[in-house]
């Protein structure tokens, strides 16, 4: 049940418990009555807690008073005296809200008809509470994004990727920037010498692309896969020069020091080598991230052209001959980490290390993203979530298709 609806629902819960008040104390107390006055304070202290918890994120208070209103109000219906005015209910002629309005006087008629709409209030909030524990819980759920070549921010309701400078400080900083000069500069003269080679145009790509990360200062991560990438195709290449050959390789082995240097990459390898799951589930992983890319780049309204890139980087990776535990978990982080992202955003979550400038709950960017990224996901959630790190990824995957088709009507 979205916000908007919920608030409306606890506002006519409030109108009905008011009616039953009203009937037992004040100008509207009749003396047939009389016996639901031992239910009087319980119901005001339920107004009173539902009023101040209905104004917050506080779901979890709320289903706990809602649930304490439902046994009060089963107790009630159970009096010997109660048979006749739930009976009489059935002949209300007027709204009860205009009772209240126009000072009318409180009858068995509508006392019965507020008695029954309370328990069928109570119950539809019990059961939208139940679905949907909201984000302070589904916050318990979804983790901060994960150390990976790609973690994703949303800036004036438009997701991008974050940028992630190296995290080397001090004299490792000043030792890694004047690698990187260096490796731009050496990067620029092999590019003449690749350009009027016979290399082939898979190997020529790779280098570019190689090329490109270094001078943008990508993710270490990202370039460190895209290395790879470099390096496995200078060993698949037909190269007819062996001293090309010799300083592509050589040049491959320069970038694999410098990325060395930084303790996000080595933290990364660290985490890699517990990576076990099959080249299938790699495969599935690589299918979710290159389908989600197609149509993500249809919204670039709502989503920038970073992040389709990213994800068919992800997909390409996905499909290496042979995937060591690195590759397979840049895929799957650069996966998990935008379901985390779009949970964040669609439900209005800001995780510590979310990414900045989180959007309010209702964004229509966010479910746009969230309708695409949950379809794409849930047909290979089970590979997705096998590992530790994406237990998590099935009841977000669920909770998030539950919102969804409750505020939007997708399935």
């Amino acid at each position: 049940m979205p916000d908007a609806e919920l608030q409306k629902q606890i506002l006519l819960l409030d109108d009905y418990l008011m009616a039953i008040v009203r009937l037992t104390t004040g100008s509207g107390r009749r003396r047939n009555h009389l016996w639901l006055l031992k239910y009087a304070a319980d119901i005001e202290v339920i107004r009173a807690q539902i009023a101040e918890l209905g104004r917050g994120d506080n779901r979890r208070g709320l289903a706990t008073t809602i649930e304490y209103l439902r046994n009060i109000m089963s107790r009630l219906v159970g009096e010997p005296k109660a048979g006749s005015i739930m009976n009489a209910h059935t002949t209300l002629s007027r709204p009860l809200a205009q009772n209240l309005a126009t000072g009318k006087k409180l009858t068995s008629t509508t006392v019965g008809y507020a008695i029954e709409r309370i328990l069928s209030i109570s119950a539809q909030l019990e059961d939208s509470l139940r679905r949907f524990p909201l984000r302070s819980d589904l916050d318990g759920i979804v983790p901060d994004q994960q150390i990976g070549p790609y973690r994703f921010k949303v800036e004036r309701s438009r997701l991008s990727i974050e940028y992630q400078p190296g995290g080397a400080t001090g004299l490792d900083a000043q030792n890694a920037a004047q690698a990187l000069a260096g490796l731009i500069d050496l990067s620029e003269r092999i590019a003449r010498d690749l350009s009027v080679s016979n290399a082939s145009p898979r190997l020529k790509e790779a280098f570019a692309i190689v090329v490109s990360k270094l001078q943008s200062g990508a993710n270490i991560i990202d370039l460190a896969e895209e290395n790879g990438t470099f390096n496995d195709q200078i060993e698949a290449d037909d190269i007819p020069s062996e001293t090309l050959r010799s300083l592509l390789r050589s040049h491959s082995k320069r970038i694999r020091d410098y990325v060395a240097q930084f303790p996000e990459w080595r933290a990364f390898a660290a985490n890699a080598a517990d990576v076990e799951f099959d080249r299938e589930k790699l495969l599935q992983m690589g299918r979710v991230a290159r389908s989600a890319a197609q149509k993500l780049v249809n919204e670039p309204n709502y989503v920038d052209a970073s992040v389709p890139e990213a994800l068919n980087n992800a997909a390409r990776w996905s499909e290496t001959k042979n995937p060591t535990g690195r590759e397979k978990l840049a895929v799957h982080a650069t996966i998990l980490n935008l379901l985390a992202k779009t949970a964040m955003w669609t439900l209005g979550i800001a995780g510590a290390a979310a990414g900045v400038l989180a959007t309010e709950t209702g964004d229509v960017g966010a479910k746009i993203v969230a309708v695409t990224i949950v379809g794409e996901i849930e047909p290979y959630l089970s590979a997705i979530s096998e590992t530790a790190d994406g237990k998590w990824a099935k009841p977000a995957v669920k909770y998030l298709k539950d919102y969804l088709a409750e505020t939007t009507g997708e399935k």
